[in-house]
Formats: structure tokens, C-alpha cells, sequence
């Protein structure tokens, strides 16, 4: 557990103040952008729960695909692991983590790099994820998506193996239902974002996902 000075460091309670923080941004920016506040549906505030009760365990997850080139025309696929983010000097939102490429060449090779991605794109997505009409989605709540970002492009130079990459998709779910304390408190803030222009909350964004980074590499 990381310790700045004489206090233990909670990811817990840090998402859950980020999450509230994002939640009043988001709320005060839907009411003054929308066109028609009278026709809009009120939308719930987020409610922190205590961070004793949040259980992390699967109720949040990334995925993520790589797709990129060498310099001899090699194609090269992948993952990547985000570790932190931040908002650079040049205002943009900047996402740290860990490349695992494949090379797809006469010999293939595997690699792996540790890499800062700029983010050139943020959305929400607040579609279930599940399948509907089956038994287990009528069952199980569908998971929702929290963010999906588009990161890059990137060139890298990794002793000799010179690599572009185009493009790189990160996406963060959360799964609801009874007990998932913590997916189901992504999930009404998922539905905070739809239809918010984002560019002006970069860093509430970046808060945000530094917290859930926490939880899932600890």
C-alpha cells in the first residue's frame, strides 16, 4: 500500500471523492448545455458509498487492442495495460501504460515497452454489453461501458524495431447488480456522461481513472 506521509493512501475513497466531484461537473454541464431542460429527464446524482463496502472484485475491467506496422511492412498486434493517466502541459489527456506487441514477421517476435499514449478521443458508452433476449442476460445484469478511448498514434524505435502504430482502443466496463457496490456506482455515472461534451473535464476524467487504474493493478 503506497503511503504519502503518515496516511494510507485508499483508491477506494479516492474513487469515490472523484466520482462525486465528476458526477456535480457532469450534472451542472448537462443543465446548462441542454436545449431543452423543460423535455430532458432529471438526471440522479451519484452517492459515494463508504469505501469499506466497495468490492472491486469482478466488477470493473479494461480490454484493450493495439494495430500498428513496422518500418519493413510487418504487422504488429497487441495489448495494452493503462497504469496512469494526466493532463499534459498541452492541456491533452495522456494515458501511461504498458505495450505487449507481436510482430507478425517471417519469425515472430514479442516485445514489450512501457509508453505514454495521448488521447485522441474520449466517449461514453452507456449500451449494455449483454446479449438480450437469453436467460442469463435476463438473469444477470448486462455490464456497462464506462469510457471508450482512442489512443495514439505512436511511433517507437525499440533497439532497431521501428514501430508505428495507428491505433489503440482502450475500453473500460463495469459490471451491476446485487452486491457489485462499486459497478453499479460506475454505472449511474456512466449515465451521467450520455450526451456531455467532455473536452472541458479532462481533469475530473483523469482523477477518475487514475482511481479505478488503482483498483485494478493493485
Amino acid at each position: 500500500m503506497l503511503h504519502l506521509g503518515k496516511r494510507p493512501w485508499r483508491p477506494y475513497a479516492a474513487l469515490s471523492a472523484a466520482l462525486v466531484s465528476l458526477a456535480v461537473v457532469l450534472s451542472v454541464s448537462g443543465s446548462a448545455g441542454a436545449v431543452s431542460q423543460a423535455s430532458a429527464p432529471p438526471r440522479a446524482a451519484a452517492v459515494a458509498p463508504r469505501a469499506s463496502l466497495i468490492a472491486p472484485a469482478g466488477e470493473l475491467a479494461t480490454t484493450s487492442g493495439i494495430r500498428g506496422v513496422t518500418s519493413t511492412g510487418d504487422l504488429v498486434t497487441g495489448s495494452f495495460k493503462p497504469l496512469t493517466t494526466r493532463v499534459n502541459a498541452a492541456g491533452r489527456l495522456v494515458v501511461r501504460g504498458t505495450l505487449n506487441m507481436l510482430v507478425h514477421s517471417a519469425t515472430p517476435v514479442r516485445t514489450s515497452t512501457v509508453a505514454s499514449l495521448p488521447v485522441k478521443s474520449v466517449k461514453s458508452l452507456g449500451t449494455p454489453t449483454a446479449a438480450a433476449g437469453t436467460a442469463v442476460a435476463a438473469a444477470v445484469p448486462a455490464a456497462c461501458n464506462i469510457l471508450n478511448l482512442v489512443l495514439g498514434p505512436l511511433h517507437l524505435n525499440l533497439l532497431g524495431l521501428v514501430i508505428d502504430l495507428n491505433q489503440v482502443i482502450l475500453n473500460i466496463t463495469a459490471q451491476p447488480g446485487d452486491g457489485n457496490l462499486l459497478g453499479n456506482l460506475l454505472c449511474a455515472v456512466a449515465g451521467l456522461l450520455d450526451g456531455t461534451p467532455l473536452s472541458g473535464l479532462l481533469g475530473q476524467i483523469s482523477t477518475l481513472l487514475n482511481s479505478i487504474l488503482a483498483i485494478l493493478n493493485q
